[in-house]
């Protein structure tokens, strides 16, 4: 349980900063976050983990999910997966 309050604000944290470190392009040597190897891993162990669960009906899931310096809807989604329904971090 104690690791799961860390992830949460981990995860959101990472996609505040992938979205402000990326560029719309689908070339890694072009992308911010390829760049940054903390960053990169945590985005990439984002997708791997959503790649473990929905692999079965989603096969390219990983591929997609980091596609476009991971900015398409396939991160979205798994990012949103990995989000609490209430988080302090969140703003509605």
């Amino acid at each position: 349980m104690t690791s799961r309050r860390f992830l949460i604000p981990l995860l959101i944290f990472a996609l505040l900063l992938a979205t402000a470190l990326c560029r719309h392009d689908h070339h890694s040597r072009n992308c911010k976050a390829y760049r940054r190897p903390a960053l990169n891993e945590v985005l990439t162990r984002i997708c791997l983990l959503c790649h473990e669960m929905f692999s079965v009906d989603q096969p390219n899931l990983a591929a997609e999910c980091s596609s476009n310096c991971f900015r398409n809807p396939a991160f979205n989604k798994c990012l949103n997966f990995f989000r609490p329904k209430f988080s302090p971090f969140m703003m509605n």
